[in-house]
């Protein structure tokens, strides 16, 4: 294993063990005084390196100088800051930190060395004695590695270049100087100075100062020597050091001959030093100055390193603690939810039990999570009720009985996957909790019936007997103008922010283009806000363990929605499918049934926490003016409800005489705290399968709190441009998709509706939404929920999907919903061999 590679790898971590064998090698004299004296330490840390990975600790040279580097930072910090000195590696680090040796520099053999300053006259021969030769590695005669230093009597030579004459008037530092502490890798190897004469140094018991970086003041004596040898003052004179000096002064750089031939340095007469060995000094002082001052400043700039690390370091274990407050916040509520559906299930199958022992464990979760006013009533329930003696006692069972026959729809069309599957259904899994096992299984008509289409899927050449689908709402009449709109160059924008993490409402981008979208076609007074937009399932936010007011039918697929995520409950508020003698129409949403709804919800102790309003409706297609929503939402209001309103359908009015109000177009509403308008593009821009929802809400509250949900519901950040830029199209919008768009949908509408006329079936007429609210009671043999499902398995059995009204919750069977949003070929009802002259022959068939 090679462990030279990254010069400046700084991310290993070390043990307590590894530590203190580094230590113990760094600390030894010898290794202190070969750190101190080289400008070069790079070898002695490979050295250090190479002793630790015959120990088994596998470190490289730069990972050991590194650690070193750090500690002596922590030391200093610790000890300037007069810290409580409770770090275990204090004492060894001050040990060795606090009694270095001083060190002079002489050059020896080319190399720059140190040599150690002995105080007394033995010094030398302890300094052998003390570190035996060899025991790191042998001496070379150009600098030691771990060797012997050499001896105290060895002359003191300055390596020096030419200087230029303003540099060394200047005072200060050449910017050719590598300013470098003593424990990184110095300089390139090329000297700052070379040695222009050896003049010897007499002996001089002057007390030695080091800088920072190592340089004595004895290089300022060696120096001044020179001026005594001027002078005739004796000088000792080494003669063993000839050949070595001669061979220094031959390495002369030619532009240093020139000078002296020309006189440029010369001696001053009288025993004075000349003029350029007096810059010379001065530009070597300066230097060392600049050093020393430099080097303080990189320990401060360390320091504040180390200082603004510790504090990250803090924020983050502070922000790891919050995260895990709210992780343990989060599972808590999910335990008390889990409780809450384990008991309800509980006391649920008790009591359905007692009742109805022939029910399956589905039927009876399913039963579980339904408001009931009463036990189940008899398939005889839908016949009309004896008379009473008051009319207000007629209306009233009258009243109980149509949301008695709603619950049943519900729980008709959870038996429907008993009835499809067979009696051997799956059963639970012994890897699944109850709630996974009721997760698992739960499935309604309208779920039931897509996974059968799904495995048979008609295709007018790959698979023309397949199931055509005109149960699931989709519009199949645009994809032609989504084709051209989203492969042009504006939607294959990719950069790095789209490929993140964004903010879990969804991309700044996307909810400004939102706002804006929702204030131009809702016709909003004022410009929304896109702080205020987001994108979440909040039923379960504002109801969690209560109940809420929906009138039935309704959309079926809410009631999974609600089972799957919380324990909402529906309080059903059925409509009458027979027209009354006001304005004649049937499934007519008044305020007096929500309020009479809201009354038998508290006689039965449930707490009604909201309310839902879809306009346009589905599956009934009605388009409520702006004067009755006002008048809903006043009703909210009084009983301090939130009304969630859904106008996911606000763009699909095809009739140019019938214009949509949103509820966002009112100049102001009753409580704008608790009203929430849902949008999306499923309906509007014929994109299913984009799975973008929004939500606009003046509760900034509730937005806070979607936000946590938004890691559920994440959006693509592509997908976030690619809608973005389709909502800030308003050309395209405008002149072509939402005219082209309207202009098929009626046309497909018609053909239907002619459809439906010819074969003498009556239906609600509606220009708006993607199908139509068929009344198929006639060709009940009997008015029950068992004979309706009879019919929708009749349906599928001859390869078409409808959706029943009890997968609607619809308190009256018979009911159907036919999505005509599709090609006209598709739409030839009289061709299935459902809807024949005498539907008794059909049954038959069936």
């Amino acid at each position: 294993m090679d462990f030279r590679g990254r010069r400046h790898e700084r991310g290993s971590n070390w043990t307590d063990p590894e530590i203190v064998e580094l230590l113990q090698l760094w600390s030894d004299e010898s290794v202190q005084i070969e750190l101190e004296s080289s400008l070069r330490n790079q070898r002695v840390f490979d050295r250090i390196a190479h002793i630790l990975r015959e120990k088994g600790i596998y470190r490289t040279g730069d990972q050991c100088r590194e650690k070193i580097k750090k500690m002596k930072l922590e030391y200093r910090r610790i000890k300037d800051n007069h810290k409580m000195r409770s770090w275990k590696f204090y004492d060894v680090m001050d040990r060795v930190l606090a009694n270095r040796p001083a060190i002079t520099y002489s050059s020896l053999g080319g190399a720059v060395i140190a040599q150690q300053v002995f105080q007394s006259s033995g010094a030398p021969e302890a300094y052998l004695q003390g570190v035996p030769a060899g025991s790191f590695g042998p001496a070379s005669s150009g600098g030691f590695l771990f060797g012997q230093p050499p001896k105290a009597g060895d002359p003191l030579d300055i390596k020096c270049e030419d200087v230029e004459e303003s540099m060394l008037n200047s005072g200060e530092a050449p910017p050719e100087m590598y300013y470098g502490s003593g424990d990184d890798q110095e300089t390139d190897g090329q000297s700052l100075l070379e040695p222009e004469d050896t003049l010897g140094r007499a002996e001089s018991t002057l007390n030695t100062r080091i800088s920072p970086s190592g340089f004595s003041d004895l290089n300022m004596t060696g120096s001044a020597t020179a001026t005594t040898l001027a002078a005739g003052g004796p000088v000792s004179h080494d003669t063993s050091d000839e050949p070595r000096k001669e061979g220094s002064r031959q390495q002369t750089s030619v532009r240093q001959r020139k000078r002296r031939r020309g006189g440029k340095t010369s001696w001053c007469h009288g025993g004075g030093r000349c003029g350029g060995q007096e810059r010379l000094d001065k530009a070597l002082a300066s230097f060392l100055s600049w050093q020393q001052s430099a080097e303080e400043r990189l320990l401060s700039l360390e320091e504040a390193r180390l200082e603004r690390e510790l504090q990250a370091e803090e924020r983050r274990e502070q922000r790891e603690e919050r995260r895990a407050e709210q992780e343990r916040q989060h599972e808590l509520r999910l335990f008390s939810m889990l409780t809450g559906v384990l008991l309800a299930v509980r006391e649920g199958t008790q009591t359905t039990t007692q009742s109805d022992p022939a029910t399956s464990p589905l039927a009876r979760f399913s039963a579980s999570l339904m408001t009931t006013p009463a036990p189940s009533a008899p398939s005889s329930s839908s016949q009309p009720p004896p008379e009473a003696p008051t009319t207000e006692s007629i209306f009233n069972q009258e009243t109980k009985k149509s949301q008695l026959t709603s619950v049943k729809a519900c729980k008709m069309s959870q038996n429907a996957l008993e009835t499809l599957r067979g009696e051997e259904g799956p059963g639970n899994s012994v890897y699944l909790s109850e709630r996974g096992n009721s997760i698992r299984l739960h499935e309604g008509i309208l779920q039931e019936g897509y996974i059968q289409y799904g495995m048979d899927r008609h295709h007018d050449t790959d698979n023309p007997d397949g199931i055509i689908n005109m149960g699931t709402s989709e519009n199949k009449l645009c994809y032609d103008l989504l084709h051209k709109r989203l492969t042009k160059p504006d939607m294959l924008h990719i950069n790095p922010s789209l490929l993140q993490y964004s903010d879990w409402r969804g991309h700044a981008f996307l909810r400004e283009a939102v706002a804006k979208f929702l204030t131009h076609y809702c016709c909003s007074p004022n410009p929304l806000k896109a702080d205020n937009v987001g994108i979440a399932f909040i039923i379960e936010i504002v109801c969690t363990v209560n109940a809420i007011l929906i009138p039935t039918p309704f959309y079926g697929v809410i009631i999974e929605d609600l089972h799957l995520y919380s324990d909402v409950k529906l309080f059903h508020v059925p409509l009458d499918c027979e027209a009354d003698g006001k304005d004649n129409r049937p499934f007519r949403l008044t305020v007096g049934k929500l309020e009479e709804g809201l009354q038998r919800a508290k006689e039965e102790g449930l707490t009604i926490r909201g309310v839902i309003l879809m306009n346009p409706h589905n599956p009934l297609a009605e388009i409520y003016s702006l004067k009755e929503m006002i008048t809903f939402l006043e009703f909210a209001k009084r009983n301090a409800l939130h009304a969630i309103v859904d106008e996911v359908y606000m763009l699909t009015v095809f009739d140019e005489s019938v214009t949509f109000q949103s509820v966002l177009s009112a100049d102001s509403l009753p409580d704008p705290q608790r009203t929430h308008v849902m949008w999306g593009m499923s309906k509007d821009f014929a994109m299913a399968g984009i799975r973008i929802g929004t939500l606009y809400t003046e509760n900034r509250d509730l937005v806070e709190a979607l936000a946590k949900l938004g890691s559920f519901h994440g959006v693509p950040g592509t997908t976030q441009h690619q809608v973005a830029q389709l909502l800030q199209d308003k050309e395209w919008i405008n002149e072509e998709f939402l005219p082209e768009n309207r202009r098929r949908l009626k046309a497909a509408c018609s053909y239907m509706t002619g459809e439906l006329l010819s074969m003498g079936i009556p239906f609600l007429d509606r220009p708006a939404t993607l199908y139509v609210w068929a009344d198929l009671r006639k060709y009940l043999q009997e008015s029950s929920f068992e004979e309706e499902l009879s019919l929708w398995k009749c349906f599928l059995r001859h390869k078409v999907l409808l959706s029943c009204g009890q997968a609607f919750c619809c308190s009256v069977p018979g009911w159907f919903r036919i999505v005509f949003a599709d090609q006209q070929h598709h739409l030839q009802l009289d061709s299935f061999l459902v809807f024949p002259a005498h539907f008794n022959l059909g049954h038959q068939l069936c």
